[in-house]
């Protein structure tokens, strides 16, 4: 969701100040960062015993290559790479392999890799972002004098079959027609580091959401929520967050787990979840014991509108008034409505209303980031799933299903690649250069693929450095600059 300079012109952090990286670096972020994964990679053990044909850096590096070259299935993979000499070479060499191993080896041995092995990597590309600074633009509010991230969270599904399955498939049943039918399915957790002025997510490890065959019970998307906040403050436990959350974490389990960890949050509440919740506040509301701020803005050029915001919070409401363990929340409403004379002179109106409770203590001049943090929620809708799903990751698409942890591990390195892309387009000059040609994120891929298919390339600087100096684009849109950094590039 995006949001006008409004939102941010009493906020002067939150306005994006053309971060960039000083100049052009001697090597593009992605060789770095394969050299940081190659690096773990090459201390893991090996699942396997005996002599093996392919090394499991191999396996693993190759199975990093197939997303972050976008390719739509191991088949396709497949195809490419046993019948291409050129791009076999290419690929050993950007991707540090010796040997580039089949799609069947690949499903067989990373069927068999535990998932917590790869983990760590995002910690270490995250560590990679703190020493580069790269931080410093995400920061987002300060609460009790301490800037804090934004961290968006929510779950999907990534597969979906009334056939196939493995142990750890959940099941559920649908009606079809009235007929009753299993359908076996894998979902996940993600969370994403999200500032309302940077383009860019920052996503963090994803957490599996599957039947757990040792206790015999299939989990649900709040389970997988309390995994990932333990293991998230054991790898980042000085990482001060605001967690922006759907109203299915509006609960006092969920909201006594943030406290115990140290995390603020921003969640969704709805009135017919909260009842008693939403009715104390209209108590408070009728007996004149909350704070309001109105602020009034008018926007268009041919077509005026005047938008008027409303706000009105109560602190220290307990969420649940019955349960003896229930904490205290601070209670925000929003009401957004828009006004205007369409080209026939009818007046139109637009109503857009949010309620949200918080930790955090809600004042006028903080009040309009909490609303810009709570909407901020959409971020891993718009800029995680809806661009893994439909614009080059494929995520729903199944790549291998297994009968171990195939699925999951293969959705680990896909959220590894999306992790490794942010970090490109935040910060590599090249890339961005590139990007900012092509226009679009499927002319991006389709360029890097072209030039790999037909050029001699070493290393992904290589790569990026003769798509720049070869290549000659026009932009369909010559009106729009380009960011200001690159101007000396172009």
């Amino acid at each position: 969701m995006a949001f006008s300079r409004r939102s941010l012109a009493g906020y002067p952090f939150l306005i994006n100040k053309d971060y960039h990286m000083a100049g052009i670096s001697k090597e593009a972020v992605l060789d770095r960062c394969i050299r940081i994964i190659k690096s773990h990679v090459d201390t893991l053990d090996d699942p396997r015993e005996g002599v093996v044909q392919y090394s499991l850096p191999d396996i693993l590096m190759a199975a990093f290559a197939v997303y972050q070259l976008k390719y739509a299935s191991l088949l396709e993979y497949e195809r490419k790479f046993r019948l291409d000499e050129g791009e076999h070479s290419n690929l050993r060499a950007m991707f540090q392999l010796n040997k580039i191993p089949s799609d069947t080896q690949l499903r067989d041995v990373l069927d068999e890799l535990k998932p917590e092995e790869l983990y760590p990597l995002f910690k270490k590309l995250f560590s990679f972002l703190q020493r580069v600074k790269l931080l410093e633009r995400m920061e987002y509010m300060e609460v009790n004098g301490v800037m804090n991230y934004l961290v968006s969270v929510d779950g999907t599904g990534t597969y979906c079959s009334s056939k196939v399955k493995c142990e750890y498939c959940l099941e559920i049943e649908k009606d079809y027609d009235g007929e009753k039918r299993v359908q076996y399915m894998h979902k996940l957790l993600a969370a994403t580091m999200c500032c309302p002025s940077e383009r860019c997510t920052i996503p963090f490890h994803p957490e599996p959401i599957l039947y757990r065959p040792n206790d015999k019970k299939q989990d649900g998307e709040l389970t997988a929520f309390y995994r990932f906040v333990d293991r998230f403050k054991k790898d980042h436990p000085h990482l001060q967050c605001i967690m922006a959350l759907d109203a299915l974490y509006c609960n006092i389990p969920v909201i006594t787990k943030l406290k115990s960890h140290g995390l603020h949050f921003i969640v969704t509440a709805k009135q017919e979840a909260r009842k008693s919740l939403f009715a104390r506040f209209e108590k408070f509301k009728s007996e004149g014991k909350t704070e309001n701020k109105f602020l009034v803005s008018k926007s268009g050029d041919k077509i005026e509108k005047t938008t008027t915001r409303s706000y009105e919070w109560r602190n220290g409401i307990r969420l649940s008034y019955t349960a003896t363990d229930s904490p205290r929340i601070n209670f925000l409403s929003f009401e957004e409505r828009t006004t205007w004379l369409d080209a026939k002179g009818k007046p139109k109106e637009k109503i857009v209303r949010f309620n949200w409770i918080t930790d955090i203590n809600i004042t006028s001049e903080n009040v309009e980031l909490i609303e810009i943090g709570g909407r901020q929620r959409w971020r891993i809708e718009n800029d995680i799933f809806d661009v893994m799903k439909n614009h080059g990751y494929h995520l729903e698409h199944n790549y291998g299903h297994g009968r171990k942890h195939l699925a999951k591990n293969l959705m680990l390195l896909m959220f590894l690649s999306s992790l490794v892309d942010s970090m490109q387009e935040m910060m590599c000059t090249r890339y961005q250069i590139i990007k900012w040609k092509t226009e679009t994120r499927a002319n991006l891929i389709s360029t890097i693929i072209s030039y790999y298919q037909w050029h001699e390339v070493h290393s992904i600087t290589e790569l990026y450095e003769g798509i720049i100096s070869k290549y000659h684009f026009g932009r369909a849109n010559k009106s729009q600059a380009p960011p200001a950094h690159l101007l000396q590039y172009l």
